[in-house]
């Protein structure tokens, strides 16, 4: 009789908390559900207040006094459009917004044990601009994930700007934890002009550094770096002859024929990666000894460099279509093979034959002779096998 009466009170408990937990879970759901419509009206509201402001700066509609939701929404809109809001906009939105309590909450996310709400922080102390943090940034970026290292040197660009870009990279001289493409990626991130801190770098005994200060003062067209571009075409350390090339290449008017020399015995260099950019550069040389440099790197057993030899050669008009022609017949198959690819590409997809100029009709006409006997050729091979 016990034991009967001990089972049916375990059973009408048990029952009753699954009505409970039925009955929280029922209401949680709904509450969700109601906060997130909520958000989507209040979205909808505001989103085209924001995209008007960013247009034309009438922000007449942002004014007044926002509910917590609302400034819930409107921090994630002011995320979502971090990167077009520029000259103090971010700052007029984020000033709607109650700033110490997004200190608060950015820096208990980066005090978190949990390293995706760190980086989450870091994320949002960045695009906010939340200077406060700069110091809990800081000892993110002197941690040993490589992720977050990351995150948090983002974030700590953007809330200091240069100020902070040499603890930055002293942390990155331990390549194992930054990609040098990251750090290239976040240099440009920078406004502000950092010439002097570039060049300061060439001076450093640090060979990552140096190929870093190269390739982003040619990207910044700072042309304070020429002197070490020139340098850098006969340095013995392949890695700065890649990056000094490179730098060239990323300037829109560069001194090439200064040093048009080192350019030449770079043709015959032992780094494939050297002979590949040289090509890419030699587009933007005005020299008629660039072509015969062009096909002897069209001869190359790498094949990107091949490949950027005959793109090369394309850009210079009529006459690099003439070398290209001459090296369909060439006894080099590296060289022939490519020389095919190229024109016959070209013909299909971008009317090669069209961009000749009218007084170089003979040349068009070769060409469609030769590349009428190529395929031809390519034809009766095919009938064989």
């Amino acid at each position: 009789m016990i034991l009967k009466e001990y089972v049916k009170n375990l059973f009408f408990i048990m029952l009753a908390v699954n009505v409970i937990m039925f009955t929280f879970l029922l209401a949680r759901k709904i509450l969700y559900k109601e906060i997130e419509r909520r958000r989507n009206e209040i979205k909808l509201v505001y989103e085209p207040k924001i995209l008007s402001y960013i247009a034309t700066g009438d922000r007449s509609g942002l004014s007044g006094d926002l509910g917590f939701l609302e400034k819930r929404v409107l921090k994630d809109m002011i995320l979502q459009y971090s990167k077009v809001l520029k000259n103090g906009k971010k700052d007029d939105l984020i000033a709607l917004l109650d700033r110490d309590k997004i200190v608060r909450s950015i820096r208990k996310k980066l005090e978190s044990r949990d390293k995706w709400k760190r980086k989450i922080g870091a994320y949002e102390a960045g695009e906010l601009n939340i200077s406060e943090v700069a110091r809990t940034l800081i000892d993110l970026v002197d941690g040993d994930e490589r992720e977050q290292v990351y995150v948090a040197s983002n974030a700590l660009l953007k809330v200091g700007g240069p100020s902070y870009i040499c603890r930055v990279l002293n942390r990155c001289l331990d390549e194992a934890i930054m990609e040098k493409s990251n750090m290239m990626y976040l240099i440009e991130t920078i406004d502000e002009d950092i010439e002097d801190i570039l060049l300061n770098l060439m001076r450093w005994d640090n060979l990552y550094l140096r190929t870093i200060a190269l390739e982003a003062c040619g990207r910044r067209q700072y042309r304070g770096i020429l002197e070490w571009i020139f340098k850098g075409f006969e340095d013995s350390n392949k890695e700065i002859r890649i990056s000094s090339l490179k730098g060239a290449l990323s300037f829109k008017e560069f001194p090439y024929m200064e040093h048009f020399e080192s350019l030449t015995r770079l043709v015959d260099d032992e780094a494939w990666e050297v002979r590949h950019f040289l090509a890419k550069n030699l587009k933007k040389v005005d020299d008629p000894r660039v072509i015969i440099m062009l096909k002897s790197l069209m001869k190359d057993e790498n094949w990107s460099v091949r490949s950027s030899s005959g793109q090369s050669l394309l850009q210079k008009g009529d006459v690099g279509i003439e070398a290209l022609v001459e090296m369909l017949d060439s006894e080099d198959r590296f060289a022939r093979e490519k020389a095919r690819e190229i024109v016959q590409r070209e013909m299909l997809q971008n009317g090669l034959i069209g961009t000749i100029r009218s007084e170089n009709l003979d040349l068009a006409v070769r060409l469609t002779e030769k590349m009428n006997i190529t395929i031809l050729e390519e034809f009766e091979e095919y009938e064989q096998n």
